[in-house]
Parts: structure tokens; C-alpha cells; sequence
């Protein structure tokens, strides 16, 4: 006998209707309890990304600022003793080169990264010069950096050849004595230190200073010796440290952290790629879906089958 829907209470409704309200239900079931789960496994998701993400920046941009106010202070301890030099010693002092060269010894065992000494004239000639080179009388005329002492009383060099023919800077000060002559005491700088001080910083990427056109001041693992220009665009100055997220020329993730510093031509670079901290970020990705996926498969058959 055919069942009939009628409306009054009691009567047995059709088998195709309680399938229906048990498929409902079990959908409901099913959405109200993987629901949280999924919600649960998305944001671990998302804060275990932004853990992970700030974890593989954070030591660049701190080993950049390192890198930055060690240099900044390697540069102004010479400055100053220049400057205390040039202040204390007499012009004709300066000019006596068993004198001079006996200031510069002085430099060399409390400082260090000095190399030589030369006292410069108002006419630009070297009148007096202490260290391992013939430099004696070199006229300076039209050099950018004499022109840039006279108007800022100090000056710091590029990373350049010259007559040494090896890589070298040089650093500056200007000092007029109560004669009304100034005179100008001119350092070379050896640059070993400042290499061995900024390659250390780079133990899992690379380090290395450049000037303002690019062109390295320091050796680079990647990009070469001094005096080559690096195959990546200069980053834009700023006074903070900044980090650039990018790619290298393989298409390999590449953070990118730089520092200028003041008075200076130089910028500090220091290229990290993220390495064990990314591999580390992907197992824990795939435990996260692997974890979202047994758990809904869980769910589903307690609720389908219990």
C-alpha cells in the first residue's frame, strides 16, 4: 500500500524526505564541526607566515646597522686623531718629515689602518710626506677632494688606485693657525680592515661597501674584486637602514639589506638568501595542510558513519 502525505499528525511521511533531513544533517554536522578547524589552521597559517617572514629580516637589518656604525666609527676615530694631530703639532712641526713621520707612528700603534701622512699646503703642494712611498712634492691642483676639504674642513675619499697603484682612500682635515695659513694633513687608509670587518658580516650571504655609481669598495663574493661595478641597481638613499625583498638571477628568494653612511660615499650592502629559515617555513606548511586534511577527513566519517 502506497504511503500518502497528509497533514495531519501522525501520518508516516515518505522514506525519500528522511533521507533528506539526514543528508541536512549530516552536512550541518559536518560544516559546524570542520568549520573551526579550518578557521584554527588558516590563521596558524598566517601568523606562523609573518613569524617565519620576521625571523629571516630581522638578523640582516641588525647585522646592516651593525655593519654601518662600526664603519661610521672606524672613519671618525681617524678623523679625530687627524684632526688632534693638525691641532696640537705647529705648522713647521708638520712640515720637519722625522716629526711627521714619528705622528704617524703614533697613529699606527693606537689606531691603526694608517699608512702614510702628507702635509698639504695653500698652493696645493705636499710639502711634507711620512710613509712607505716617493710622494714627496705631488701638486694637488683641481683635485676633487682638495676643493671639498677647503669648503667642509674635512674629507673622505672614494676607494681609488692613484699613484700607489692598489686600491686605497684617503682621509682629510683642514686646519687654519693664527697666521691665517691653513694647511691641509692628508691620511692614507688601509682598506684590509675595513674588508675582513664587513666580509665577516656576511657568513651566510655576502657584505660589501659601494659608492654612490655602484662601483665596489670593498671585495664582494658574488660580484667580485674592488673597483668593479655590481650587476644590481643602487638602492635609493635613506637615512635608516632598509631591506629590499627580491630575487637573484636564478630566481632564488634574496633579501637585500643597505646603509648609507653619513659624509660619506659609501654604502653598506648585505644580501642574505633565507636559506634553512625558509625550508624550515615550508615543513611547517605542509605539516599544517597535511594536519587540516586528516582532520576533515576525520570528521567526515565519525559524522557519516557514527
Amino acid at each position: 500500500m502506497e504511503l500518502k502525505n497528509t497533514k495531519f499528525p501522525g501520518t508516516i511521511r515518505p522514506e525519500g524526505h528522511y533521507r533528506r533531513l539526514l543528508f541536512t544533517a549530516i552536512v550541518a554536522t559536518s560544516l559546524v564541526s570542520v568549520f573551526p578547524i579550518v578557521i584554527m589552521t588558516v590563521v596558524n597559517y598566517l601568523q606562523y607566515q609573518e613569524a617565519f617572514h620576521k625571523e629571516s629580516i630581522r638578523p640582516v637589518s641588525r647585522l646592516t646597522t651593525n655593519a654601518k656604525l662600526s664603519l661610521k666609527a672606524f672613519l671618525s676615530e681617524r678623523l679625530s686623531a687627524l684632526n688632534l694631530v693638525v691641532h696640537i703639532e705647529k705648522p713647521e712641526g708638520l712640515a720637519d718629515p722625522v716629526q711627521l713621520k714619528r705622528n704617524l707612528r703614533h697613529m699606527q700603534d693606537t689606531f691603526g689602518g694608517f699608512i702614510d701622512l702628507g702635509l698639504i699646503s695653500e698652493d696645493v703642494q705636499q710639502i711634507s710626506y711620512a710613509g712607505p712611498y716617493q710622494l714627496e712634492g705631488l701638486d694637488y691642483q683641481n683635485q676633487d677632494w682638495f676643493n671639498e676639504v677647503n669648503l667642509r674642513g674635512t674629507h673622505i675619499s672614494e676607494v681609488f688606485m692613484g699613484h700607489r697603484n692598489v686600491p686605497h682612500f684617503v682621509i682629510a682635515v683642514k686646519h687654519r693657525h693664527s697666521d691665517e695659513k691653513s694647511i691641509v694633513l692628508r691620511a692614507t687608509i688601509d682598506t684590509e680592515a675595513i674588508n675582513r670587518q664587513i666580509l665577516s658580516m656576511g657568513t651566510q650571504g655576502d657584505a660589501f661597501i659601494i659608492n654612490k655609481k655602484g662601483i665596489l669598495q670593498t671585495p664582494s663574493r658574488l660580484y667580485g674584486n674592488v673597483l668593479q661595478e655590481i650587476p644590481i641597481s643602487v638602492p635609493p638613499y635613506s637615512q635608516n637602514t632598509e631591506l629590499i625583498e627580491t630575487f637573484d638571477e636564478n630566481g632564488s628568494p634574496l633579501i637585500v639589506g643597505y646603509a648609507y653612511v653619513d659624509r660619506t660615499p659609501f654604502a653598506i650592502m648585505l644580501l642574505n638568501r633565507p636559506g634553512a629559515m625558509q625550508e624550515n617555513w615550508v615543513t611547517l606548511r605542509r605539516s599544517l595542510v597535511l594536519f587540516l586534511i586528516i582532520s576533515v577527513v576525520f570528521i567526515l566519517v565519525v559524522v557519516v558513519w557514527g
